[in-house]
Protein backbone atom coordinates (compact mmCIF):
# COMPACT_ATOMS: atom_id res chain seq x y z
CA UNK A 1 0.00 0.00 0.00
CA UNK A 2 1.40 3.45 -0.93
CA UNK A 3 0.48 5.87 1.55
CA UNK A 4 0.15 9.95 2.04
CA UNK A 5 1.97 11.32 -0.88
CA UNK A 6 2.10 15.36 -0.88
CA UNK A 7 3.50 16.89 -3.24
CA UNK A 8 2.67 20.77 -4.40
CA UNK A 9 -1.84 20.69 -4.70
CA UNK A 10 -1.43 16.96 -4.30
CA UNK A 11 -2.04 14.42 -1.90
CA UNK A 12 -3.19 11.20 -2.52
CA UNK A 13 -2.85 7.64 -1.00
CA UNK A 14 -2.94 4.46 -3.20
CA UNK A 15 -3.52 0.94 -2.80
CA UNK A 16 -1.75 -1.24 -5.98
CA UNK A 17 -2.71 -5.17 -5.94
CA UNK A 18 -0.51 -7.69 -8.22
CA UNK A 19 -1.71 -11.02 -7.70
CA UNK A 20 0.13 -14.05 -8.57
CA UNK A 21 -2.66 -15.77 -10.73
CA UNK A 22 -3.26 -18.46 -12.75
CA UNK A 23 -5.26 -18.64 -16.28
CA UNK A 24 -8.87 -17.68 -16.01
CA UNK A 25 -10.93 -19.27 -19.07
CA UNK A 26 -14.48 -16.71 -19.42
CA UNK A 27 -17.70 -18.49 -19.74
CA UNK A 28 -21.08 -17.36 -20.97
CA UNK A 29 -22.05 -17.25 -16.92
CA UNK A 30 -20.89 -13.71 -15.36
CA UNK A 31 -18.15 -14.07 -12.79
CA UNK A 32 -15.56 -12.38 -10.85
CA UNK A 33 -12.37 -11.91 -12.76
CA UNK A 34 -9.88 -13.25 -9.83
CA UNK A 35 -7.61 -11.10 -8.87
CA UNK A 36 -9.75 -7.45 -9.10
CA UNK A 37 -11.44 -7.21 -5.98
CA UNK A 38 -9.89 -3.94 -4.12
CA UNK A 39 -10.97 -2.55 -0.74
CA UNK A 40 -10.55 1.60 -0.26
CA UNK A 41 -10.95 4.07 1.56
CA UNK A 42 -11.59 7.51 0.15
CA UNK A 43 -9.50 10.08 1.19
CA UNK A 44 -10.77 13.34 2.83
CA UNK A 45 -12.34 16.06 0.61
CA UNK A 46 -11.26 13.95 -2.58
CA UNK A 47 -12.85 15.06 -6.13
CA UNK A 48 -12.96 11.96 -6.88
CA UNK A 49 -11.46 8.04 -6.74
CA UNK A 50 -9.99 6.12 -9.60
CA UNK A 51 -9.72 2.33 -10.52
CA UNK A 52 -7.62 1.34 -12.79
CA UNK A 53 -7.00 -2.57 -14.14
CA UNK A 54 -4.26 -3.59 -16.89
CA UNK A 55 -4.85 -7.12 -17.81
CA UNK A 56 -3.69 -9.95 -20.52
CA UNK A 57 -6.05 -11.80 -22.54
CA UNK A 58 -5.81 -14.17 -25.48
CA UNK A 59 -8.29 -16.05 -27.88
CA UNK A 60 -6.31 -18.92 -29.33
CA UNK A 61 -8.41 -22.05 -28.13
CA UNK A 62 -9.21 -23.33 -32.17
CA UNK A 63 -7.36 -23.51 -35.32
CA UNK A 64 -9.69 -21.58 -37.13
CA UNK A 65 -10.02 -17.94 -37.22
CA UNK A 66 -13.47 -16.46 -35.37
CA UNK A 67 -15.10 -14.13 -33.57
CA UNK A 68 -15.35 -13.54 -29.67
CA UNK A 69 -17.42 -11.03 -27.95
CA UNK A 70 -16.79 -10.55 -23.97
CA UNK A 71 -17.71 -7.70 -21.44
CA UNK A 72 -16.37 -6.33 -18.32
CA UNK A 73 -18.31 -4.92 -15.82
CA UNK A 74 -17.53 -2.71 -12.23
CA UNK A 75 -19.37 -3.82 -9.07
CA UNK A 76 -19.04 -2.28 -5.77
CA UNK A 77 -20.18 -3.27 -2.39
CA UNK A 78 -21.55 -1.65 0.43
CA UNK A 79 -21.63 -3.30 3.17
CA UNK A 80 -22.46 -6.47 3.34
CA UNK A 81 -24.36 -6.26 -1.05
CA UNK A 82 -22.73 -6.31 -3.91
CA UNK A 83 -23.89 -4.19 -6.82
CA UNK A 84 -23.50 -3.56 -10.40
CA UNK A 85 -22.05 0.41 -11.03
CA UNK A 86 -24.43 -0.01 -14.49
CA UNK A 87 -23.74 0.95 -17.80
CA UNK A 88 -21.94 3.64 -17.86
CA UNK A 89 -18.66 1.15 -15.67
CA UNK A 90 -18.80 -1.74 -18.34
CA UNK A 91 -17.13 -2.03 -21.65
CA UNK A 92 -17.10 -4.83 -24.50
CA UNK A 93 -14.37 -6.32 -26.45
CA UNK A 94 -15.10 -7.62 -29.46
CA UNK A 95 -12.18 -9.58 -31.96
CA UNK A 96 -14.26 -10.45 -35.04
CA UNK A 97 -12.48 -13.35 -37.18
CA UNK A 98 -9.23 -12.94 -35.58
CA UNK A 99 -7.34 -14.73 -33.04
CA UNK A 100 -5.20 -13.29 -31.18
CA UNK A 101 -4.19 -11.50 -27.76
CA UNK A 102 -4.31 -8.68 -26.03
CA UNK A 103 -3.09 -6.47 -23.16
CA UNK A 104 -6.61 -4.31 -21.73
CA UNK A 105 -6.19 -1.06 -19.39
CA UNK A 106 -9.07 0.57 -18.26
CA UNK A 107 -9.59 3.51 -16.16
CA UNK A 108 -12.88 3.62 -13.82
CA UNK A 109 -13.93 7.71 -12.89
CA UNK A 110 -15.97 6.83 -9.52
CA UNK A 111 -17.86 9.79 -7.40
CA UNK A 112 -15.79 10.02 -4.20
CA UNK A 113 -17.14 8.69 -1.08
CA UNK A 114 -17.11 8.67 2.92
CA UNK A 115 -15.20 5.21 4.34
CA UNK A 116 -14.30 2.27 3.25
CA UNK A 117 -15.50 -0.07 0.01
CA UNK A 118 -14.60 -2.52 -1.97
CA UNK A 119 -15.00 -2.81 -6.11
CA UNK A 120 -14.26 -5.38 -8.01
CA UNK A 121 -14.67 -6.90 -12.32
CA UNK A 122 -17.02 -9.12 -13.07
CA UNK A 123 -17.01 -10.95 -16.37
CA UNK A 124 -18.96 -12.84 -19.36
CA UNK A 125 -18.22 -14.38 -22.49
CA UNK A 126 -20.93 -13.58 -24.98
CA UNK A 127 -20.12 -17.31 -27.15
CA UNK A 128 -18.80 -20.37 -27.68
CA UNK A 129 -15.53 -19.01 -28.04
CA UNK A 130 -14.24 -17.65 -24.98
CA UNK A 131 -10.70 -16.19 -23.99
CA UNK A 132 -8.52 -16.68 -21.08
CA UNK A 133 -7.04 -14.09 -19.09
CA UNK A 134 -3.59 -13.95 -17.72
CA UNK A 135 -2.40 -16.01 -20.09
CA UNK A 136 -0.68 -15.19 -23.81
CA UNK A 137 -0.78 -16.97 -26.37
CA UNK A 138 2.42 -19.35 -25.58
CA UNK A 139 1.07 -20.01 -22.46
CA UNK A 140 3.38 -17.35 -20.35
CA UNK A 141 0.98 -16.52 -17.18
CA UNK A 142 0.98 -13.13 -16.47
CA UNK A 143 -0.28 -10.73 -13.26
CA UNK A 144 -2.46 -8.28 -13.68
CA UNK A 145 -2.50 -5.03 -12.01
CA UNK A 146 -5.12 -2.75 -9.92
CA UNK A 147 -4.71 0.27 -8.45
CA UNK A 148 -6.87 2.62 -6.39
CA UNK A 149 -6.19 6.04 -5.83
CA UNK A 150 -8.23 9.05 -5.01
CA UNK A 151 -7.61 12.78 -6.76
CA UNK A 152 -8.00 15.69 -5.00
Amino acid sequence: MYKLKTGTGLRKSMVIQNSSLSAQDLTTTQADLTGTEVAYTCETNASYIVYEITAQWNHLHTSTYDHIYFWVELWEKVGDTWSSMGAGYRWTEIFIYLKGQDVMHATFRLPSYTGERSYKLRVRAYSGRRPTFNEDEEGNTYDLIVKMYSVL
